[in-house]
């Protein structure tokens, strides 16, 4: 009923935030919305806007910008999502005594799922965001999609540990094992570094 109606593209930007996007996002908050979902939902929000033309006045990616930069300030479906993704990962990458109880159970998943080649000593595993080892993404590994995505999107934005200077303190606290600057995993299967780590308890690069 609305497509009919000769609105502004302010009165089409309140439409899609209110009727749309708020339930969309409700539902992507609880139970993630697949890629198909994504695109569908993205092109019906396209065919309001240009009133089913299949070329816009505008590229969508300005579309989508804020106001102040020249665009129309209509939300992105994808990125909406990947900000949900990250929100979640936020609390699982929370200091150990403000994380939720799915968050250390998120953990046991990742580490029953790990790459086997270079092989990932069990006792290595410490913080999949502090080091450089990766989930497996092979069929035999069994990780929930929803898990899955929200890994994804902290790749495309490189979501990790970053800051312009880091405290002697700080760096002594870091796993030694697979340490993020490390250039080969391969080192830590060996015999010394099994010896240190199951032997002598060395966790940290202080240690």
């Amino acid at each position: 009923q609305w497509k009919g109606a000769n609105l502004t593209f302010k009165g089409k930007e309140l439409i899609l935030k209110a009727l749309v996007i708020s339930l969309d996002q409700f539902l992507a908050t609880v139970n993630t919305m697949p890629k198909w979902v994504q695109e569908r939902t993205a092109k019906l929000t396209k065919d309001f806007l240009w009133r089913d033309k299949k070329r816009g006045l505008i590229d969508w990616k300005w579309v989508t910008s804020a106001k102040e930069q020249g665009g129309l300030n209509i939300p992105s479906i994808e990125m909406r999502c990947e900000a949900i993704e990250i929100m979640w990962a936020k609390k699982w990458l929370a200091p150990p005594n403000k994380r939720p109880t799915w968050a250390f159970v998120l953990d046991e998943i990742i580490n029953m799922n790990v790459t086997k080649r270079p092989i990932i000593d069990e006792n290595a595993r410490i913080n999949w965001a502090m080091q450089n080892w990766h989930e497996s993404d092979a069929e035999w590994a069994k990780i929930p999609v929803r898990i899955q995505t929200m890994l994804k999107t902290l790749r495309k934005y490189n979501i990790g540990i970053e800051a312009l200077k880091i405290s002697p303190y700080t760096k002594g606290m870091m796993p030694i094992w697979h340490h993020i600057d490390a250039k080969s995993n391969m080192l830590w299967s060996k015999k010394a570094a099994k010896c240190l780590r199951n032997i002598h308890g060395v966790v940290t690069v202080d240690d």
